[in-house]
Parts: C-alpha cells; sequence; structure tokens
C-alpha cells in the first residue's frame, strides 16, 4: 500500500462550491435590495410633523365675505412642498358654516419651495358656500373664526384654534 494512492473526488462529483456560491448571491441580492431601499426611503421628502405657526386673521376690505390668513413659521422643521403636503380650512365660528378650503389670491404656498422658519404667507379664506344667505355669512370685525392648518401627508391637524377677526391694515 505504500505506492498506491486513493483519488479523493471521483469523476461524477462535484465539489461544495457550488452551493456557496448561489448562497453568497442571494445573500448579496438582499444586501444590494435593502441599500436601494433605504437610499429610497432616505432622499423622499417627508412633511414636518415638528412646526409652529403664527396665525393673525383680519377682514378683507375688498371682499366681505372672505378673511385674510397671515400665517407665519415660527418654529420646528421646514416644511419641504408646502403646496402639495400642506391645506388651510377656516370657517366663521358662530354660524356654523361649513369649512371651505382656502384659495390663493396674490402671494400663497405656491410661491415657495418649502417653508422654512420665519417665513409668512398670506391666504384668502372664502366663507360664503353657494346658494347661503349672505347677510348671515358677511365677515365683520370681532367675529370668531376657526382656522386649521392640516399635514396632507399625515392627515393630522398642526395647527388649529379659534382666532377673532382684527381690522385689516
Amino acid at each position: 500500500m505504500s505506492g498506491l494512492t486513493l483519488p479523493l473526488l471521483k469523476r461524477d462529483e462535484r465539489a461544495v462550491s457550488v452551493i456557496v456560491g448561489e448562497i453568497l448571491m442571494v445573500g448579496i441580492m438582499v444586501v444590494a435590495i435593502s441599500v436601494v431601499a433605504r437610499a429610497y426611503i432616505v432622499t423622499r421628502s417627508t412633511p414636518s410633523r415638528f412646526v409652529f405657526f403664527s396665525v393673525q386673521v383680519e377682514n378683507d376690505l375688498i371682499d366681505s365675505y372672505q378673511v385674510k390668513l397671515t400665517i407665519k413659521h415660527v418654529g420646528g422643521d421646514t416644511i419641504i412642498d408646502p403646496v402639495k403636503y400642506l391645506a388651510v380650512w377656516g370657517g366663521k365660528d358662530s354660524a356654523g358654516v361649513q369649512e371651505n378650503i382656502a384659495y390663493e389670491r396674490g402671494n400663497g404656498f405656491s410661491i415657495y419651495d418649502k417653508f422654512e422658519l420665519g417665513d409668512n404667507v398670506t391666504l384668502f379664506v372664502h366663507c360664503l358656500p353657494d346658494n347661503a344667505p349672505k347677510f348671515s355669512y358677511r365677515i365683520r370685525v370681532g367675529d370668531r373664526y376657526r382656522v386649521r392648518i392640516y399635514d396632507n401627508y399625515s392627515e393630522k391637524v398642526l395647527y388649529e384654534k379659534v382666532l377673532t377677526v382684527a381690522a385689516s391694515s
């Protein structure tokens, strides 16, 4: 037996390296997919849920059925793309008026790609539903007006307050 060597592998047997290679390829694919998914989630802009507003409500001298809202960003994170993520609603508190979404005249969120600390925006909220008696919806100085600012992304109210309408400056 001194000169006789036995082959370790037969010709029809394969090594384990094929199975190890397949397992490694699956592992590499899982890691690659998770890296791409994480990069997508991190780079997607989300609205701020920690933001504070100061809102001033004035009567509009041009149209007595709408109010002028001056919204100031006074604290918290920057809101990226406020046109997409923020909605401002208002309604006359005393008459049970159906709340109407704000519309823009002049300045509005559309001039901003972001709404950050110190920024001001002026919106005009119409308070006259269709087929409504005009006398009960006229907005006067001293009227109470409910204002809500919504985050459309999370569907949460970021700001809600009943304010008294001041004289337009």
